[in-house]
């Protein structure tokens, strides 16, 4: 158990309790998010603040590599738990008063702060901890936490909201709110008592996890901004613009406006808890422990592409055909309850895009664990890199979603396919799944990449190096 004082150095051990901080935190504001207009009757009343937390977001996070190494991972994801406490306050508030609009959108900066601190900490540890040859299943484990808080918030939302009648404001309750307040501040708690340093950290492989000296703050941000000419993240990065895009189209012109409150807590527990199986199994196919590491990133970049197709092939029938169709000035449409007949299509839907959304995170983030080769400034900064362009593609997603412009949900969803479905392509030249890539076999292990000189070098394995990496499994 992680409890245990010898235990807890263990980099396994640590990469649960980052789930568990994230599962109080994100998990439970993914949570509030996927009610719609985060709990609100009116979806698009909570757009502005988060077109201001996720633009924060974005600078903060790809400025995060420089805050992880002055200030260390428990610092930052303490705090940043607490920002997230913050917004749902806030959320709650706004929503009973409109004259505290402003506290909302406040809090939406705040927490830009605190969620790229908490996720710059929470990617440089998980990569950097893992074995090459493990990384899909700390990867995975850590989703599946971290998402249990999203499936355990939409029970509890659907719960708390069981007797709402679809006449009704569709806006969660007051203990939904105050309860997701008091899980946030728990995470923390564990982040400050139970996160060590990593030079402490003893990895399940033997070796050591690097960390750089503390330089100067403007050399740290100068090192942390250094990443963006990395040809891998440029190749990378609209995959990582893309990755949490289409957000606000489920959540607001999906789950937000289709379905009753109660159901829309169902829901948002759906789409969690078919993260946790996406993760799952993708964990399967990138740890194959028969196969290479250019095979199984194939392999994965095959898997995340079937999974984004048929999800948005499903989402599409019922954006333009089922029942009919919807459209954004469609006042007057039947919402849909989980006692419906046919509540299952777009319960399926709900189903796919959740799987969706979890391989291209978790490939992703796969991607990026065997680049960083377990140096945890380094990851720190690719952390940061990642989560500051998924923010600004998050950004233009809610300001999108503003009334103001009027995008149609049809037009939103298009964007959402075309964007992604573009974005695979020179992720494939990384991943090599392209004919022409560069991705080839570590020169220490035979399991995995080393960033050398912003691209990686082709050494062929050993045959102790096949025997370890073929003992290597999933569990």
């Amino acid at each position: 158990m992680c409890c245990n004082p010898s235990v807890i150095y263990s980099g396994f051990c640590q990469v649960i309790l980052t789930g568990v901080i994230t599962f109080c935190s994100v998990g439970f504001f993914n949570a509030l998010q996927g009610l719609g207009g985060a709990g609100n009757a009116d979806p698009s009343a909570n757009n502005a603040a988060n077109a201001s937390l996720y633009l924060t977001f974005a600078i903060t996070g790809y400025l995060g590599g420089a805050f992880f190494n002055l200030l260390g991972p428990r610092v930052l994801m303490s705090v940043g738990c607490m920002t997230f406490a913050f917004y749902a306050l806030a959320a709650y508030l706004a929503g009973q008063d409109d004259a505290l609009q402003w506290l909302f959108i406040l809090s939406g900066v705040v927490l830009g702060v605190g969620a790229g601190w908490l996720w710059t900490a929470q990617g440089a540890l998980m990569l950097a901890y893992a074995p090459q040859d493990r990384k899909g299943l700390y990867i995975s484990v850590f989703w599946i936490i971290f998402n249990l808080g999203g499936v355990i918030g939409g029970l509890l939302a659907f719960a708390l909201n069981f007797d709402s009648s679809e006449d009704e404001p569709t806006s969660a309750n007051a203990a939904s709110y105050f309860s997701f307040v008091g899980i946030m501040l728990f995470g923390a708690i564990v982040a400050f008592f139970g996160l060590v340093s990593p030079e402490k950290v003893v990895r399940e492989d033997g070796l050591p996890v690097t960390v750089q000296p503390c330089l100067s703050p403007a050399k740290e941000f100068l090192g942390a901004l250094s990443v963006s000419v990395d040809k891998n993240m440029l190749l990378l990065s609209l995959l990582f613009f893309s990755s949490n895009y289409f957000y606000t189209y489920i959540f607001n012109a999906f789950n937000g406006v289709l379905f009753t409150v109660r159901t829309r807590g169902l829901n948002s527990a759906i789409f969690w808890l078919s993260q946790i199986v996406g993760a799952w199994l993708l964990g399967l196919v990138l740890d194959a422990s028969r196969l290479k590491v250019r095979s199984r990133s194939r392999n994965g970049f095959w898997f995340t592409t079937i999974a984004t197709t048929l999800s948005f092939l499903l989402g599409g029938y019922v954006q333009y055909f089922y029942q009919g169709g919807y459209r954004r000035d469609d006042d007057n449409r039947d919402l849909i309850d989980v006692t419906n007949g046919d509540y299952w299509l777009p319960c399926l839907t709900i189903i796919g895009y959740g799987i969706m959304a979890t391989c291209v995170q978790v490939y992703s983030y796969w991607l990026l664990g065997i680049l960083g080769s377990g140096d945890a400034t380094l990851a720190a900064r690719y952390s940061g890199f990642y989560k500051g362009m998924q923010s600004l593609g998050a950004t233009l997603g809610w300001v999108l979603d503003l009334e103001a412009f009027g995008i149609s949900y049809r037009a939103q969803f298009l964007v959402c396919w075309i964007l992604i479905s573009v974005a695979l392509v020179p992720t494939s030249f990384v991943s090599g799944a392209a004919p022409a890539s560069w991705l080839r076999l570590d020169d220490t292990t035979g399991v995995g990449l080393r960033r050398r000189s912003g691209s990686v070098c082709d050494t062929p394995t050993t045959a102790s190096d096949d025997m370890t990496q073929s003992q290597s499994s999933v569990s």
